[in-house]
């Protein structure tokens, strides 16, 4: 799920600051154009289970409403002292996601995807660190970020590893119920 392009333009201008900081000359920026929100991370799968993904996918979006979305506030994972991943997080549309992901799961469970043991937590990377980072600081000038945005569709995407950065591609999209 990404959202539009005025609202990841609107997040990277609320960026720019952290990025050109002490800390964030040490962060991996995610290029703007893959900022997305993750439901189910796959890890390596064969080209045999896109289909029934897909089939996955379709069933839960014809279940789904569109919604709004709000980009608001920042995280670090796993905590904001030792931090590997700066996130922004979502508010409002938070619930909607929480319920599509549940929606997926049992069906992706039964095809075999072990889901991660951690509760899903919507949020979008935006920066990323091989050493752990004191990012409180990043956190706080991000806290009054209030980003709003609609969620219309559902894409299963490929990463495809390379350098400097992997890449990715959409191989299936699944739009939600229009109301």
């Amino acid at each position: 799920m990404r959202p539009d392009l005025v609202a990841l333009e609107a997040l990277e201008s609320r960026l720019v600051s952290v990025r050109t900081g002490a800390v964030g000359e040490r962060l991996r920026w995610t290029d703007p154009e893959k900022l997305h929100l993750t439901l189910r991370f796959f890890g390596s799968v064969g080209s045999e289970a896109v289909g029934p993904i897909g089939e996955v996918c379709r069933d839960a979006c014809a279940h789904t409403p569109a919604f709004g979305l709000a980009l608001a506030g920042a995280g670090a994972f796993p905590s904001p002292r030792r931090a590997s991943v700066l996130w922004v997080g979502v508010t409002d549309g938070a619930t909607e996601l929480r319920t599509l992901a549940n929606r997926l799961d049992p069906k992706l469970d039964a095809l075999g995807f072990t889901k991660e043991e951690r509760e899903f937590t919507p949020h979008l990377t935006v920066a990323r660190s091989r050493q752990p980072l004191q990012l409180t600081a990043a956190i706080a000038e991000l806290a009054s970020v209030s980003i709003s945005t609609r969620i219309d569709e559902l894409l299963l995407v490929r990463s495809v590893l390379g350098r400097p950065s992997a890449r990715y591609e959409v191989i299936d999209r699944h739009p939600l119920v229009q109301l």
